[in-house]
């Protein structure tokens, strides 16, 4: 018997049409030559126009969005898709996705959120052992308990649903008994994994942003074990940069001892990798950096003067500035939070500014390379 399985869990990706965007209709598309039916399901959502569930053979495949409701935000040919969770515990899923793609003059262009999921091990005992001091988590994300309906506790998490990198530790066995999710037992049992005790899982989340930091990662090769390991480790354990200087891990411990330095103390990670396999991939951690960090500060000031201004072009630099720095999908979730911001103050202020204290609007940089802040009485208008 095998001690792990490893398969994605969950994967939402934006996808792009090769032909001008006419899925702008009410009724369902069964596509020429295709395979697939698209059946119109319902009015999408705050971003698109329309939703379909996708079917292949009769049998449910996929959930995509389409139309955007907004061409500044995200272009009409740019679709979103959610491929059904049984599909991944099923053989050829990604020749099925390949085929879907081919057929409909669609290709992948970025992850949303991809899920993978480690079933097997033992990853409990781990918060035993930081309970009784014997064990120091590392890393900044917070790690909280996860509890059953009738309050047993069921695991934890590491990091938050909304961050961009998470980890969920529970009992899968005891999940799928409340979930009924039949497959994913067929699955372990065409791979070997015992199953006669409980099945732990281990369940990385990524979300863009972080997805788009590891350079090796490869949407052809998700059905692959030793890549999704890969993408896993990479994630979770710790590395050396170029410099040498060991990070710290997001699912390692280190053993308390004397010594003050956290990063020197002996490591423990609750997963043995030697055994299951997987390589370090390329990171590029730069785009954790100050410019990422700039990028959201200014579309926020942008975004802010737009909706003070009412001028467009605003809108556009803050759409280009999201493009430029991959943060589309951020820029989508805060949008309608500045808006209701923007309402609650305005309401508050017979200016109708965003606040009083509202100094600095706008960074405007000359041929000299100097650097000219506005002030909220002289915002340039374009």
């Amino acid at each position: 018997m095998v001690k792990h399985t490893i398969a994605v869990d969950w994967l939402q990706n934006n996808i792009t049409a090769k032909f001008p965007s006419d899925f702008d209709c009410l009724t369902d598309i069964n596509p020429k030559n295709s395979n697939f039916y698209f059946h119109r399901v319902r009015n999408g959502d705050e971003f698109y126009k329309h939703g379909f569930a996708v079917t292949y053979k009769d049998k449910p495949f996929a959930y995509i969005k389409t139309n955007s409701r907004n061409g500044k935000m995200t272009k009409e040919n740019v679709f979103n898709m959610r491929i059904e969770n049984n599909k991944f515990y099923e053989l050829g899923w990604l020749d099925t996705t390949r085929q879907f793609f081919k057929e409909n003059y669609f290709e992948h262009k970025s992850f949303t959120r991809l899920d993978i999921a480690l079933d097997g091990g033992n990853y409990f005992e781990v918060m035993e052992r930081e309970a009784r001091g014997l064990l120091r988590m590392t890393g900044k994300a917070m790690i909280t308990s996860r509890h059953t309906p009738s309050g047993k506790n069921n695991g934890y998490n590491i990091g938050m649903m909304k961050s961009k990198k998470s980890l969920a530790v529970y009992n899968k066995s005891k999940e799928l008994n409340r979930s009924n999710k039949k497959y994913i037992f067929d699955y372990w049992k065409r791979c070997g994994l015992n199953t006669e005790k409980d099945v732990l899982r281990c369940e990385l989340r990524l979300k863009n942003e972080e997805s788009k930091k590891i350079v090796g990662i490869d949407f052809d090769k998700l059905d692959n074990f030793e890549h999704l390991a890969s993408i896993m480790r990479t994630n979770l354990e710790s590395s050396r940069n170029t410099s040498g200087k060991k990070s710290l891990g997001f699912f390692e411990f280190r053993i308390p001892d004397k010594n003050k330095n956290i990063s020197r103390k002996e490591s423990f990670c609750p997963i043995d990798w030697n055994s299951i396999g997987g390589s370090y991939l390329e990171k590029d951690s730069t785009r954790n950096s100050r410019a990422i960090f700039s990028a959201k500060l200014m579309m926020k000031k942008l975004y802010e003067i737009y909706l003070v201004t009412k001028n467009e072009t605003y809108n556009a630099v803050c759409f280009d500035i999201a493009v430029n720095t991959d943060l589309l999908d951020y820029l989508q979730d805060k949008t309608p939070i500045w808006c209701e911001q923007f309402a609650n103050k305005q309401g508050k202020n017979r200016n109708g500014l965003v606040s009083d204290d509202w100094t600095v609007s706008f960074k405007e940089v000359h041929g000299k390379g100097q650097t000219r802040m506005f002030k909220r009485d002289e915002v340039p208008i374009f």
